[in-house]
């Protein structure tokens, strides 16, 4: 004997549409894949003013260092010219080597993290740059501060001819570890 399915056309189609419904996702996983590079920069506050050098003395300069490297970060600093003549309103004579300036700087301070690195001893400028740190830092912050010690001895430079003045240019370098 032979029944028959007393299910409509309609109903069949509610029941299949119900199965799929059942069986859909209520939720997804979605992955956000990027890096987050390390960046580290360093702004100078500005040129040091020594005024008329007449005895040795050690001459701070300002920098302001920003860094996300918990990694560390090394600076060096090298001169731009060999020597430096004086310039000014006169007619230019005088002249020194880059090495008579010796360069250092103090630990970094003003870090949300890390370490404020080992400065290195006092060095005589070159050319080619030196490292500022024994010891890196690894500090990290958005306004990191770094002194700079430039020591001058009169005795090293020649005395100006009236009206010059002498700029000693240098070059600052900061890079990730």
């Amino acid at each position: 004997m032979i029944r028959k399915l007393g299910i409509s056309f309609a109903s069949a189609l509610l029941v299949l549409a119900g199965a799929v419904s059942a069986e859909a996702a209520t939720s997804a996983n979605q992955n956000v894949t990027f890096t987050v590079p390390p960046t580290v920069s360093i702004t100078s506050g500005g040129d040091v003013a020594a005024g008329n050098v007449t005895v040795a003395n050690d001459f701070g300069g300002s920098f302001t260092i920003g860094s996300n490297d918990a990694a560390g970060f090394s600076i060096s600093t090298k001169a731009t010219n060999a020597t430096t003549t004086e310039s000014g309103t006169c007619t230019p004579t005088a002249s020194f080597a880059a090495a008579k300036v010796t360069v250092s700087v103090q630990a970094v301070g003003g870090m949300t993290g890390g370490t404020a690195g080992t400065p290195a001893a006092p060095a005589p400028y070159t050319t080619t740059g030196a490292s500022m740190f024994t010891t890196n830092p690894t500090a990290v912050g958005p306004a990191i501060h770094m002194t700079s010690v430039y020591h001058l001895d009169p005795a090293n430079f020649s005395p100006n001819t009236a009206g010059c003045s002498y700029s000693f240019a240098t070059v600052w370098t900061i890079a990730a570890l």
